[in-house]
């Protein structure tokens, strides 16, 4: 038997002779247990079946799948009152779901006995499913992603996605809270390489970023011990890509939420994170006029930021002349957190003998 907490693939099963011929699988018991299942939960059996034919295939190692967590997908769709004989439903799931032969077996196709059982217990599944998995899968969840095989993908990892490499992997859409990434390897922002093609000097093409090369996961929740994250960004970016990549005020999220999405737990790591996007925005020059207010929202509601020297430098140098410009138009409000900076960076100018009015903070005030 295959250990819990061991990540598996069809090669292990195969291996460990869990794989039987479709003559020697007893699958009386799971049909009869299936048959009387609601239409929902018979679904949602059918969906596991269709990710394991296709998550099983060695060359999605990245993608984790644990005994104990196809367990709980199973104690969830057949109840406490059936879990009493899951080892046994588990090794025959796991035996249909394994091609015997994965050198002549396409990725998105059923093996004969797990195509058998979805007919025998009354239910259905279209082929274009398992392409969509394939997709999910070979796109690292940026292409193709549905939200159940989204799910799935976490529920079978156990919800423990720790020491694994998920630098290709989009996050973006996976509920992580819960979710063990200790020890992970993580990109946020894209994944994008930038392609350009010259000619003489002239930039003569280049490909752009789309919202879907974006890699912005919601941390909330996640446990990420010793998880190192880096921030990817792309080079000579184009106003549109900066507003992608900085402005959740007017995009329903950016690199700046996503970093501030991570919990009070890893302060330290989400202050280096945004040191990482001040040295890019200098790095790249570029004017933060855009997206000022998106900055703001962040510097000026968690006061790890400020405490920071380079972060508060940057708001002071690069912020707040934006709010001058603004103020010499209209009245403008400020943040409980931005008048107590402020107000502290005046009490230290005035004791500096050198104060003049041309100071940034003096002339705002």
């Amino acid at each position: 038997m295959i250990n819990n907490s061991n990540i598996i693939s069809g090669s292990q099963i195969r291996e460990f002779n869990v794989k039987k011929r479709s003559s020697e699988i007893d699958l009386s018991d799971l049909i009869e247990k299936s048959i009387n299942l609601s239409y929902n939960n018979k679904k949602d059996l059918v969906d596991l079946i269709c990710y394991l034919n296709v998550g099983l295939r060695s060359r999605y190692s990245n993608f984790p799948i644990k005994r104990e967590g196809v367990i709980n997908c199973l104690e969830k769709i057949f109840g406490d009152e059936n879990n009493v004989d899951l080892d046994k439903d588990i090794d025959a799931i796991f035996s249909m779901c394994t091609h015997s032969n994965t050198m002549f077996d396409s990725v998105t196709s059923f093996t004969r006995t797990a195509e058998g059982f979805i007919k025998s217990i009354g239910s259905y599944c279209d082929i274009e499913e398992l392409e969509k998995i394939k997709i999910m899968l070979d796109s690292g969840l940026k292409l193709g992603a549905n939200q159940k095989f989204l799910d799935l993908f976490i529920r079978c990892a156990n919800y423990d996605l720790s020491g694994a490499n998920l630098s290709k992997i989009n996050l973006s859409n996976v509920a992580l809270s819960g979710v063990n990434l200790s020890q992970t390897k993580l990109l946020i922002g894209t994944n994008l390489n930038r392609n350009i093609v010259y000619l003489g000097s002239n930039i003569a093409a280049r490909n752009f970023l789309n919202w879907y090369d974006l890699m912005l996961p919601n941390f909330t929740g996640a446990v990420l011990n010793n998880t190192t994250i880096n921030l990817l960004l792309l080079s000579w970016p184009d106003a549109y890509e900066v507003d992608l990549f900085f402005n959740h005020i007017k995009n329903s999220k950016s690199v700046l939420t996503t970093i501030e999405s991570i919990d009070a737990n890893y302060n330290t790591l989400k202050v280096e994170l945004m040191m990482q996007v001040i040295n890019w925005l200098n790095k790249e020059k570029i004017n933060v006029a855009s997206f000022a207010m998106a900055l703001e929202d962040v510097f000026y509601n968690n006061p790890i930021y400020l405490e920071n020297e380079t972060i508060k430098k940057f708001s002071i140098d690069k912020l707040l002349p934006i709010k001058i410009e603004l103020a010499k138009r209209k009245p403008i409000v400020f943040k409980d957190l931005e008048v107590k900076f402020l107000s502290q960076e005046v009490i230290n100018l005035s004791n500096n003998a050198n104060i003049n009015n041309n100071n940034i903070p003096m002339q705002l005030l």
